[in-house]
């Protein structure tokens, strides 16, 4: 995460500089927990994070989650709160996709789930 917010912040004012908002989520083995962060186009980060939303569409879900979440729930409740975000972004904002690709990042690897359709 470090080595992509350097790199976006050094080339921010050269003409080859990257016009990107970035998630980067993984598992930390050396402290054995998962971890989620953010860099946004100007090289601004945000680390260690529970939960974390890009474009316009994630503000409507950050209210959701300060409500819902909970560092201990389990994976059909983060499933049922992250359906609550798909169901109120598709009702709430103009431009909505019609399928979402999902991956779940744990301590076993990366696995993606179902597409799922709203």
């Amino acid at each position: 995460m470090h080595w992509i917010r350097k790199a976006i912040a050094d080339n921010l004012r050269s003409q080859d500089h990257y016009t990107v908002d970035t998630l980067v989520g993984g598992y930390d083995e050396h402290d054995n927990k998962p971890f989620l962060g953010s860099i946004d186009y100007l090289g601004n980060a945000l680390s260690d994070q529970p939960y974390l939303f890009r474009g316009f569409s994630g503000r409507f879900c950050y209210a959701i989650l300060d409500k819902l979440y909970r560092p201990d729930m389990t994976e059909e409740e983060g499933h049922e709160a992250m359906m609550k975000c798909l169901n109120e972004v598709k009702k709430r904002f103009v431009a909505n996709l019609p399928t979402f690709q999902v991956v779940m990042i744990n301590k076993d690897g990366i696995r993606q789930l179902d597409d799922i359709s709203v």
